[in-house]
Order: structure tokens, then C-alpha cells, then sequence
């Protein structure tokens, strides 16, 4: 088969632009997103400059695609996770001689290689076309909007304007769980984000025993990968997880399915939170029964989900919100490999999946003492884990994190809080706010606009259309610059 891979590079079609009199767009933060909206912005064409910031020692990866170790595997199938198109990774597959069907959950340290090479040729053809991209080390602290465009302050008071800002800052760290006493929180068995830039889960499996009891505390998609981490790295010991409705993520099936055509509209669904789950309860009853499977139903929703969330007035947002682990189970799947050996570890009583409540967490010598109370229980429980991992999820309420830039646009006023996670906004990635529509959103910001902003298929289009936006934004200064 020979591997066409000019289809794998941005399409661009502009002319050099003088570099020294462009406007300025400024993309913060190096990962899926940041990467596709540069491409997109430079396949557009110029003129204008770039600067993006991104405080890890590398952009392209980001922190989903970052991960080096070899259990934790992409949850989407490689002929469906190209950044340009659909095939386009596994065309990189095939490319770089590594035997993978369409099909396959490959590791996710090769995605980011993959992504590693989409940013190098992205650069390479940024420079050639004459836009200059300029990559900054820093994180950006703060913001501000000038007669004249905006004003950004990054790490050791780097200071820099912009006519156009895209926040692309990806997932912010979970919260602290409430139960966490301060001490337990500043001790070194405590891991309070998995993808953190401190030391890894790896790093602590030395401090651990065959006897020892492993905590986590979530039990979504990074609770997998902490679980898959301690097994590749040889913990024999127990491993219990701790959530509120107690249930892991289902499992992809192997091969491929047969397609499920909608019995109702999704038009025709009443936009309300109860109509909305009932509707898709009704359809996947009905695609099992006709031995077509309920996961077909939801590859048929998938072009649609943005649509129906929009279409809900916000307090039907909040009870579907509510119910969020139970979507996120069936939509967020495993692959089946990491299926396979999660489903071992229970069989043979090395993993047990709680449904409970931590009343409290406490420091003691060579780990904690956790006090909690299973769902539905009378009485409540010990259990004396020697670590403690934090896996309960990215923090999605922008006026809860711990972030300085954050603090700075909401104290600003330059963007709004949604009440449904993220930041409110319109037209699909415009941030609302004193900001004259000079400030972008992508990723998870836009989790309360829009619901599902963070696997590659949808970003694929959503990065497309925010650099579409800014283009916009940016084309009456390009056109009195041709005058």
C-alpha cells in the first residue's frame, strides 16, 4: 500500500505575509488542541504571527498523549484518531512500519509521537509560508484587554500583546476530595494528580509491599491507567477504588459493529434532560434487542451531542450533569485489553470497585486511615491504605481552580463562568465577556457549552472551526494592511 503523506500535512494555500507588521494571535497551552488550532490557523494563511505558550518542555503531546507507558492505550480506535482526517494516524502507523489494523487500541505513547511529527511539519511549513510561530516556555498568568488589543503576562513578568488569545489549557487537576485532612494531603503517599508535573505513580510503587493496600479515589478512564501503571510496575498487593456510584468504564468490543439508524430524530427529542435519557435508554433497548448492541446507538448520537446539549435550557444541562458517570461509562469506554485485565484483577480479588462515600482521611505512620461508608450501608468502614491516588476526575468549575490565569480573566471580567463546567460562550468557542470578542476557548473550557469537547473526533472539527473564528476576527486588520 503506499502511503500518501501529503494528505497527512496541514493544506495550506496563502501567500507569505511581512511578518514584522502582523497581527498577533497568542495560543495558550502546547497539547491536542493548541497543535490542531495552529495548523488549522496556519492552512488558512496570514498575515499575522503566533506566539504559543506552553509551560512543559515540549508542545504537541500535551498531557493526555505525554504518557510513556506502554499499558495505558488510546480508548479510540486508531483508523479513527487522525488530527486532519479520520485514517490519518493510521496512514502515520503504516508509514512509520508499525503493524496496527484500523481497528487496533494502540499505546498511547505512540499517539504521541504522531503528534510530535504533526508539530514538527506544521512548523516546518509555518516557516516556509513566512508566518512566524514563536514557541514561549511560560505559563501565562494573567490578562488584560487594551484600547488596542491585549496584554499577557507570563512567568518572571514576560510580557506580551496579542490582537487574539485561544485558550486551549486543556484538563486542570482534580479537586482535593473534602474528606482529605491537610496533613494526609502533604504527605508523599499521596498522589494528588496522576498527570501532574511531580513525581510519577511509577516513581512511588518503590515505597509499596506485596501486603500493601493502594487507594484510588474515582474509578473513570485514569483510574484505569493508575491501575494498569501499579500492575506493569509489579504491585501484587490489593487495590481498591472509591466512588460514588461505584462503576468503572464498560468496554469497547473487539472488531467492528454494525451500524444503528435512530429510530426517533434526534430533532424530534424534547429538549429536556428526562426526554433526552429516555430517548437514548429506548434506543439502545432497541439495538439490543435486534443484536445490533447498545454502543452502535451511541456512534449514532455522537454527530448529534452537540446539537441536543445546546438545544437544553441550563438547569435541564444540570440534571443531565448529574448523571454524567453514568454517560461517561457507556460513552468513555475502555479498550478491550485494558477491559481484559482490569476484569482479571477482580476475579481474583486483587481490585475491588466500591461504591461509597471517604467521611474522612487521615494521615498515620506508613500511609492513612480512611474512614467511609459503602452505598446503602448502615455502618461505616476502616480501610489503611500505604497510597493514595486522586483520580476523581479533571476540575471542570473554572471558579474552583488553583490557576492564576483563571483567577485573573474571571476577577477581569473578561470571561463568565458556566454554571455547567467551563466557560460560557457562543458560536461554539467566542468566550462571553468584557473581552471584545478578541478571546477563543477550546477543549474542556467548553464542557458546559457543549458537553463533549475532549476526544479527538470532535476536536478535530472544533479546533477547525476556533481557528475559523479567529481568522474572522483577524481579517479586517489583514485587509487594511493590503490597502
Amino acid at each position: 500500500m503506499t502511503i500518501d503523506t501529503e494528505r497527512m500535512k496541514p493544506r495550506l494555500s496563502c501567500s507569505p505575509c511581512d511578518a514584522s507588521r502582523a497581527p498577533k494571535i497568542a495560543i495558550i497551552g502546547g497539547g491536542f488542541s493548541g497543535t490542531l488550532v495552529l495548523a488549522h490557523l496556519i492552512e488558512r494563511g496570514g498575515p499575522f504571527e503566533i506566539e504559543w505558550f506552553e509551560a512543559r518542555t515540549e508542545c504537541g503531546t500535551g498531557v493526555a498523549y505525554g504518557t510513556c507507558e506502554a499499558p495505558h492505550l488510546l480508548n479510540v480506535q486508531a483508523g479513527r484518531m487522525g488530527a486532519f482526517e479520520a485514517d490519518d494516524f493510521h496512514q502515520w502507523l503504516q508509514w512509520e512500519k508499525i503493524a496496527a489494523g484500523t481497528d487496533a487500541y494502540v499505546p498511547r505513547t505512540l499517539y504521541g509521537r504522531y503528534l510530535k511529527d504533526v508539530t514538527a511539519r506544521t512548523l516546518n511549513e509555518a516557516r516556509r509560508r513566512g508566518i512566524r510561530v514563536r514557541i514561549v516556555q511560560a505559563a501565562v498568568t494573567d490578562l488584560s484587554l487594551r484600547r488596542d488589543g491585549m496584554m499577557m503576562v507570563a512567568a518572571a513578568g514576560r510580557r506580551s500583546e496579542a490582537d487574539a488569545v485561544v485558550l486551549a489549557t486543556g484538563n486542570f487537576p482534580p479537586r482535593l476530595p473534602i474528606a482529605l485532612s491537610r496533613a494526609a494531603q502533604r504527605s508523599r503517599r499521596y498522589v494528588g494528580d496522576l498527570w501532574g508535573a511531580k513525581a510519577k505513580l511509577s516513581d512511588h510503587l518503590g515505597m509499596l509491599s506485596k501486603g500493601d493496600t493502594v487507594l484510588i479515589l474515582g474509578s473513570g478512564l485514569t483510574a484505569v491507567d493508575a491501575i494498569l501503571t501499579l500492575r506493569a510496575g509489579g504491585f501484587d498487593g490489593k487495590i481498591v477504588t472509591i466512588s460514588r456510584r461505584g462503576h468503572l468504564p464498560l468496554a469497547h468490543k473487539a472488531g467492528s459493529r454494525l451500524p444503528w439508524t435512530l429510530t426517533v430524530r434526534p430533532e424530534d427529542v424534547q429538549p429536556t434532560a428526562r426526554a433526552l435519557l429516555a430517548w437514548l435508554r429506548h434506543e439502545a433497548k432497541l439495538a439490543e434487542a435486534e443484536g445490533v448492541g447498545w454502543r452502535s446507538v451511541f456512534d449514532a448520537v455522537r454527530p448529534f451531542i452537540h446539537g441536543l446539549w445546546r438545544s437544553l435550557e441550563m438547569r435541564e444541562r444540570l440534571k443531565v450533569l448529574r448523571r454524567l458517570s453514568l454517560w461517561n461509562i457507556h460513552r468513555h469506554r475502555m479498550a478491550p485489553a485494558a477491559h481484559a485485565e482490569i476484569d482479571a484483577l477482580r476475579e481474583t480479588g486483587r481490585l475491588d470497585v466500591l461504591a461509597a462515600r471517604c467521611s474522612s482521611i487521615e494521615r498515620r505512620l506508613g500511609g492513612f486511615t480512611v474512614r467511609f461508608r459503602r452505598r446503602g450501608a448502615a455502618a461505616g468502614e476502616t480501610l489503611r491504605p500505604s497510597l493514595i491516588v486522586n483520580c476523581i476526575g479533571p476540575e471542570y468549575d473554572v471558579g474552583r481552580i488553583d490557576h492564576p490565569l483563571f483567577r485573573n480573566l474571571l476577577r477581569r471580567k473578561l470571561v463568565v463562568r458556566s454554571p455547567a463546567g467551563g466557560i460560557a460562550a457562543r458560536d461554539n468557542g467566542i468566550a462571553e465577556g468584557r473581552n471584545e470578542d478578541r478571546i477563543f476557548a477550546i477543549g474542556p473550557l467548553l464542557i458546559g457549552e457543549l458537553l463533549e469537547t475532549t476526544a479527538v473526533p470532535e476536536l478535530r472539527e472544533l479546533t477547525k472551526h476556533v481557528a475559523g473564528l479567529v481568522h474572522a476576527r483577524l481579517h479586517a486588520h489583514a485587509a487594511l494592511y493590503h490597502q
